[in-house]
């Protein structure tokens, strides 16, 4: 009985397993992904295949964080027919570099760089995203370069010289739980000149709060993906069928 009870466990624990991966592998249905270095930076490519001139991304993450952590954003993005760029900041992830006063700067340059040698990439409808500390290197980075990207997501914001004119169509987010964010992303909203949905000429301005979410579950919630796919499709006119999900956390904690 006990062996009986033992294989029945087991075989249980085989279909958990098996379709554990199989939902975490599904993610990258129908997308072509790139592992890269240059100058030392670990990079990520995930586009649509067969696509040619999209739209494409840069995705940087947070302070303490990785490529992968934000790889919802890039999966929910590449389904919808964007391509997306993700890298290891020095100091972070697979990237032993030292940290340095520059580093956020040269790492997004490269990341740009390499993002623009990619085929499917049209390279004059480009966006950045970011998180925490990564959101103030993409809105720098789009204030600096204002002819060079079409839209910023700012996921937790830290700060940046935010003007009316600057960055083109700017989205904020925070989480629920993140009280100081929030309290950011609102002052920054405020310096922008207000929610404004002028696409057309790159001043629109939104503030989207996402609800029982703090600092780093915002990065996990389908809601704040969601938000950041709209706002790209209203800023490129793009009218997206994707109705992707990001469950490759709940298929992990399934495993």
């Amino acid at each position: 009985m006990k062996t009986n009870h033992s294989l029945v466990l087991a075989i249980v624990a085989v279909v958990l397993i098996t379709l554990s991966w199989w939902g975490v592998l599904r993610a990258q249905t129908s997308l072509v992904s790139r592992q890269m270095e240059r100058l030392g930076v670990p990079l990520l490519y995930v586009a649509p295949q067969n696509a040619q001139n999209v739209p494409g991304v840069l995705i940087a993450h947070g302070y303490a964080g990785s490529k992968q952590l934000m790889l919802g954003y890039a999966y929910t993005l590449a389904h919808a027919g964007y391509a997306v760029m993700l890298w290891d900041f020095d100091s972070h992830g697979a990237n032993t570099k030292p940290l340095k006063n520059n580093s956020l700067k040269e790492n997004l340059n490269v990341a740009y760089t390499v993002l623009l040698e990619q085929p499917e990439v049209d390279k004059s409808r480009l966006a950045t995203l970011g998180h925490s500390m990564g959101s103030g290197a993409v809105m720098s980075a789009a204030i600096n370069q204002v002819d060079r990207y079409a839209a910023t997501v700012a996921v937790s914001p830290t700060g940046a010289s935010i003007t009316p004119n600057v960055p083109r169509n700017l989205l904020l987010q925070a989480g629920s739980w993140e009280n100081r964010f929030v309290a950011n992303a609102q002052r920054l909203l405020v310096s922008g000149g207000g929610e404004n949905h002028n696409f057309t000429q790159g001043k629109a301005r939104k503030l989207v709060i996402i609800p029982n979410a703090e600092h780093i579950t915002i990065l996990f919630r389908h809601s704040s993906h969601q938000a950041a796919r709209d706002w790209l499709n209203n800023t490129f006119g793009i009218n997206s069928q994707s109705n992707y999900v990001d469950y490759r956390m709940l298929w992990y904690f399934l495993h």
